[in-house]
């Protein structure tokens, strides 16, 4: 018996796209495998005597994340002091935040050589008939006029990468803007790997056990407002938490390490991949536990990431303490979206500093990557997409620990109890603990 993929639609409840991954059709159209799940031992255990709830099993992340009051109050107390006005700092943080989530790579030299080469050969081929019967003076005009078209070509299609330069007032913006999301962001990730706005999130899982906390920026505005912050929005005040080191740069010698070193927004910061793979090489050693990689959720921001993460697994996989993904991977192997045009990203609530009345909550959605040395990581699939929840039954999209990404739907009669309600209690980005496996199945063909 045959079956149109409508009817299947329809019956299921699914969208095209999704029946199609989850059914692992083949080119020829037969149904070769799928993949099944099943709930981890020890979890089920811990359910079964009630020691764990749904809405708190341990791949649940923490998906909203406010300001700390004292934070919050701090960084009020910095822009109600700067002497611009709260609407123009609004207006002008959002202008920022466009240009930021708007960055993309920076076009390396070589490659604005190699077009510019086919550019010039491209224009050289629409001059040849005039060239033939041009005198030495209309030569010179043509290839003045050559060289003009192809620069104002060059400029329509390569990205001008400019640095910012992080002022005062720029700084200002960057702390109404980005302060909520930033700090949302790195808490959800520290939480997720209990160990947790750099400093002050980290200050918030850990509290007391960090010893030093030490910041760079070559900002030395950005720097004297990160401080400020620290002081409770006043200068004359002691800040409140001990420990803390501001820096322009970070120490040449490598035997000052640290626990745990991050980079947060900063590697589209950079003019060329040469200083985003010295910057890499250089964060790696001065790594003793884990490293922490954070961008914006753009295709640039996770390529970038992805160029970071592949960089150290491969130029380090020789050392004694080789290196190996925490999160989000639960896989040491090549990313499985790396090819696609949509990035791989997840999302936080937060928020923002400068809400009006009609504004509550905002999700900012970044990539990342924690990198550990000489530990293994996660084995559990994480979701990448949003759970999509039906009658009876959901659908998650997960990428595991095979390095693929795969499609599992669980069914009310099929996945009766723990495993069920902990998939549909799930959310995009969480982990699920599940073993996932393949299942052979019976061939029956459909119709296209």
């Amino acid at each position: 018996m045959s079956l149109s993929w409508s009817i299947l639609r329809k019956l299921y409840k699914l969208p095209r796209t999704v029946l199609k991954r989850s059914a692992f059709i083949s080119s020829d159209g037969c149904v070769r495998y799928k993949y099944t799940a099943q709930l981890c031992v020890d979890v089920q255990k811990e359910f079964d005597q009630g020691q764990l709830k749904y809405k708190k099993h341990p791949g649940i992340r923490q998906s909203y994340v406010h300001l700390p009051q004292e934070l919050q109050i701090a960084a009020e107390k910095v822009l109600n002091g700067s002497g611009v006005h709260i609407n123009h700092l609004r207006q002008e943080s959002v202008n920022l935040w466009n240009l930021l989530w708007s960055r993309k790579i920076p076009v390396e030299e070589s490659e604005l050589q190699e077009k510019a080469l086919l550019l010039e050969k491209q224009e050289l081929e629409k001059d040849y008939r005039k060239l033939q019967e041009s005198t030495t003076e209309e030569k010179e005009k043509l290839e003045q006029s050559r060289k003009d078209r192809v620069l104002y070509r060059l400029k329509r299609t390569m990205y001008h990468w400019k640095p910012i330069d992080y002022s005062y007032h720029q700084g200002l913006l960057y702390l109404a803007g980005r302060l909520a999301p930033d700090y949302a962001s790195l808490t959800q990730i520290f939480s997720e790997v209990c160990s947790l706005y750099v400093f002050r999130a980290a200050h918030s899982a850990w509290g007391g056990s960090i010893i030093e906390y030490f910041c760079v920026d070559v900002s030395s505005d950005m720097n004297n407002l990160s401080q400020l912050l620290v002081q409770g929005g006043d200068e004359n005040s002691r800040m409140f938490m001990d420990g803390i080191f501001f820096r322009q740069f970070l120490p040449a010698s490598n035997e000052r390490t640290y626990d745990i070193v991050t980079s947060c927004y900063s590697l589209l910061e950079l003019p060329s991949a040469s200083d985003r793979f010295n910057l890499i090489d250089q964060l790696w050693r001065k790594t003793v536990d884990m490293l922490v990689i954070i961008e914006n959720g753009t295709k640039a921001g996770h390529t970038v990431v992805l160029e970071a993460r592949d960089r150290i697994l491969q130029k380090h996989f020789d050392e004694e303490e080789k290196p190996c993904v925490l999160a989000p991977c639960p896989h040491n192997m090549e990313c499985p979206v790396a090819d696609s045009k949509i990035p791989c990203n997840f999302e936080v609530s937060y928020i923002p500093l400068l809400n009006d009345k009609t504004m509550k909550k905002c999700n900012h959605r970044y990539s990342y990557v924690v990198l550990r040395k000489g530990r293994n990581g996660n084995k559990w699939p994480r979701i990448v997409e949003p759970v999509l929840p039906r009658r009876k039954h959901v659908v998650c999209r997960m990428c595991c620990n095979d390095g693929h990404l795969h499609e599992v739907i669980f069914t009310k009669a099929k996945h009766k109890g723990h495993l069920y309600r902990c998939a549909r209690i799930s959310h995009w980005g969480d982990l699920l603990p599940v073993d996932v496996a393949p299942s052979p199945v019976k061939e029956s063909k459909f119709e296209s």
